[in-house]
């Protein structure tokens, strides 16, 4: 049993062994963060070709400022012909790169300038080998260290990469892709072109799994076999025998990698030439990543610098990335490749326009298999400039003078837009005091116009468009007087003419009716004559009809009586027509 003091002591004692157990760990896992690698790390050439191999550092957790290493390589297989510092992420060499092809040997060592470099593709050198020797061939690294930018000169290297390389005889890799190993037979079936339609070309990378080959059989064969593997040179055995004559194969669920397919046919004399097919699947897209902005500060929630800077590096263990895909929002792609972006180490941004965006980055790889990464980003607008001063309502002779405030030095875009939608854009610059002034270039008419203004700095960065302004371009009063009394004028001409197109119409409407009174008159005239005409007439042969009556012996009373009445309505008749005759000329006078 513990008394309260040695409990006490014991609890402390234990939970310091705890705490260095702990921040022990935790600065294992925090310090051991680095990796040294080779890319390409395999491949296959041949003898007299040149190939080269690039050596980067990984250090996605923490910064590094310096590296050296030595790197050993087989001197009867490849030499050296030159190292390159093209795209190299170190500002200072503490050791030039140089190499000893007797012995198989290349060191170096460089400093990166504080921050110092955090990242997955760091490219340190350059090697530009040539193959001397058919075989096989190890480059490694045999003396490292990676050190950290904390201050101590940590060394964080955690892992060293290796690359493996074959060489093989110019006959045995032809350009085409395609290899013969000979036979020693004479008569045998010779080499045939060998062609995919799912993996065409030997020098391409390929994402597809499933491989189709097709040939030609050569004539008089008794059997065939083939088979396919990771060597450039190889006479298949009985791995895919057949006594028939085909003309093509299929090979399913193949591993990523480079392979060659090797047919080889028979005839009577015995087995011939065999033929070589090199073809590459990468069906894994790079690895995923994450998109880290360069010079994000925390304490800045949105700041007004309109260019940021990221870096989005990644790797792709089989073919390698070959670039990137980059979109803005809903912007158009934009392609930037490995190289670049190790280079200038990251992509800087064309400006952006303040507000809220998404970066959105595409990792391509030599097979075209890719993997997203996305970050949004927010840039911050300055403060809007304010128009101080401007008309309300101005005569177009005049000059127009619009005043306003931002900040000093400041680049004042104003744009000035018309009733008919006819915008001018005019640039000026604020002073010391962040006062600016425009003057319109163009000649204003009468309209009315809208002005507004956005102000930007030497970083490029931009404001929010300042409140619109409006005023109103009149004519001058002399002209608008003189326009006023042509219009008046114009008006009274017309009225005038009106009035003496009305009057004349008049007057030959009155005359027409003289005419057609007069017309009338006579008419009228002859009627009454005529009338009476008919009428004494009427009266002379009734009296002589009546006459003729009167003296004959035998008439009725009746008769008597018609006779009387007939004289007395023809009377009667006369009075009525020459009354009416008489109105109709009174209403003519």
């Amino acid at each position: 049993m513990f008394d309260k003091g040695n409990k006490k002591l014991f609890l402390s004692f234990t939970g310091a062994i705890l705490f260095s157990i702990f921040y022990f760990i935790s600065s294992v896992s925090l310090v051991q963060a680095a990796d040294l690698y080779f890319s390409p790390n395999s491949g296959y050439y041949q003898i007299g070709e040149n190939f080269s191999v690039n050596l980067f550092v990984s250090s996605r957790d923490q910064a590094t400022n310096a590296v050296s290493a030595q790197i050993s390589f087989s001197p009867d297989k490849v030499e050296v012909v030159s190292l390159s510092k093209e795209n190299t992420i170190f500002n200072f060499w503490l050791q030039e790169p140089a190499f000893l092809n007797k012995i198989g040997k290349i060191d170096f060592e460089g400093v990166v300038f504080n921050p110092g470099f955090q990242g997955t593709s760091g490219q340190l050198i350059k090697i530009n080998f040539k193959v001397k020797n058919i075989g096989r061939a190890e480059i490694s690294l045999t003396l490292a260290s990676v050190l950290a930018n904390d201050g101590k000169g940590t060394n964080i290297l955690a892992g060293l990469g290796t690359a493996n390389f074959n060489f093989v005889t110019s006959r045995e890799v032809e350009s085409v892709g395609e290899s013969t190993t000979p036979t020693n037979i004479v008569g045998t079936p010779g080499a045939v072109q060998i062609s995919s339609p799912t993996h065409p070309d030997p020098e391409k990378w390929y994402a597809e799994k499933n491989a189709t080959f097709l040939w030609k059989p050569p004539a008089n064969i008794t059997g065939l076999r083939y088979s396919y593997n990771k060597n450039a040179v190889y006479i298949p055995s009985n791995e895919s025998l057949s006594t028939k004559s085909i003309s093509s194969t299929e090979l399913k669920s193949l591993m990523d990698g480079v392979w060659y397919f090797h047919l080889q046919f028979r005839n009577a004399n015995g087995w011939g030439t065999v033929s070589h097919f090199r073809f590459r699947i990468d069906a894994q897209p790079p690895q995923q990543f994450s998109i880290l902005q360069i010079d994000e500060k925390k304490e800045e929630k949105c700041p007004t610098f309109p260019r940021p800077s990221f870096n989005f590096e990644t790797k792709d263990a089989v073919s390698g990335v070959e670039y990137f895909e980059i979109k803005i929002d809903e912007g158009p792609p934009i392609i930037i490749s490995l190289s670049d972006l190790i280079k200038n180490k990251g992509y800087t941004l064309d400006p952006q326009k303040p507000g809220d965006h998404l970066l959105n980055v595409k990792a391509v790889d030599l097979a075209g298999n890719y993997s997203y990464a996305f970050k949004q980003f927010c840039i911050g607008a300055l403060e809007a400039p304010v128009f101080t001063k401007y008309p309300t309502i101005i005569n177009k002779d005049e000059d127009v003078v619009i005043e306003g405030l931002s900040f000093p030095q400041a680049k004042i875009t104003i744009w000035l837009e018309n009733e008919q939608g006819e915008i001018e854009e005019a640039k000026v610059e604020s002073n010391e005091d962040g006062n600016f002034y425009f003057m319109p270039k163009i000649k204003l008419t009468s309209s009315l116009y809208a002005a507004w203004a956005v102000a930007s700095n030497l970083t490029g960065a931009i404001s929010n468009p300042s409140e619109k302004i409006n005023f109103i371009v009149e004519e001058p009063w002399a002209i608008k007087f003189g326009r006023s009394a042509i219009n008046y004028l114009s008006i009274i001409i017309v009225l005038i003419a009106l009035f003496v197109l009305v009057a004349v119409g008049i007057l030959f409407f009155i005359k027409e009716i003289k005419k057609w009174k007069n017309r009338l008159n006579v008419e009228v005239d002859e009627a009454d004559k005529s009338s009476k005409e008919a009428f004494d007439y009427l009266k002379k042969e009734i009296d002589e009809q009546v006459g003729k009556i009167d003296g004959q012996e035998g008439l009725s009373e009746r008769e008597k009586e018609t006779s009387e009445n007939l004289k007395k309505s023809i009377d009667i008749s006369e009075k009525i027509i020459s009354k009416e005759i008489n109105d109709i000329k009174k209403e003519l006078k």
